[in-house]
């Protein structure tokens, strides 16, 4: 995509400067690499039974009334619809065959888990606590909830389900070596000592939903990198 016909260099400049250059570039290449595909009528009839599903809309009374609640023409609904089924078979076109690769890539970071946590910033402290629970003088839910100096406190000891990538590198470690319902000796993170116990862990698949995930994935990388290419020719034009 040449931008130079489209928009000269003072006005590209102004609206880089604004955030705004990329976001318009983005729209444009996806309008250009759609705009060749093409959606049978049928397909928009089974978008719109969803949307009338998924919003609980029984009859065409209540989708009148659902389109005036949000502000939505019919035109403008189905100009919407069209373009997520041309972007939809764009996507899964150009990208379904890279999927494996981009979840074997991802996959650690995809797990799901959910653990309990004390944290205290008193190491005496928390091995006395360690010791309590495995000599079963107390509940770890019981003790999390008295005792954890963090936000855990109020769940009494439960995190998550939450990606475990999303979790201290550490205790993501300390995670990946235990089985559920296992708890791990205190570990020192900072200026916290940590009680890790393990719930559960939910190791990711590649089902239609993950599938779908790295094909969005991919996408949003290859778009974007595409849009910065083309602003960084375009303004870099001016300068050499």
């Amino acid at each position: 995509m040449d931008l130079n016909p489209l928009i000269n260099y003072e006005v590209g400049n102004l609206l880089n400067k604004h955030n705004l250059l990329f976001p318009l570039i983005k729209a444009e290449l996806i309008e250009d690499k759609i705009k060749d595909f093409i959606v049978q009528d049928e397909e928009i009839t089974e978008e719109l039974k969803k949307i009338k599903s998924q919003n609980s809309i029984k009859n065409e009374e209540e989708f009148e009334e659902w389109k005036i609640k949000k502000g939505i023409k019919t035109d403008s609904l189905k100009q919407q619809i069209l373009k997520a089924i041309k972007l939809r078979k764009y996507t899964q076109d150009t990208f379904s065959n890279k999927v494996e690769a981009r979840f074997l890539e991802r996959q650690s970071v995809l797990d799901q888990v959910t653990y309990s946590l004390i944290r205290i910033r008193d190491p005496f402290k928390a091995n006395e606590l360690y010791f309590r629970i495995t000599d079963k003088e107390a509940k770890f839910e019981d003790i999390a909830a008295e005792f954890s100096e963090g936000i855990e406190k109020d769940t009494r000891g439960i995190v998550g389900p939450l990606a475990l990538a999303k979790a201290h590198p550490k205790v993501q470690n300390v995670l990946r070596t235990l089985k559920e319902g296992e708890l791990h000796n205190p570990i020192l993170i900072d200026k916290w000592t940590l009680i890790i116990r393990l719930e559960k862990m939910r190791k990711a698949k590649l089902d239609l939903s993950t599938r779908n995930l790295m094909i969005q994935e991919l996408f949003e990388m290859s778009i974007n990198d595409e849009a910065r290419i083309i602003i960084n020719q375009f303004l870099g034009k001016k300068s050499s």
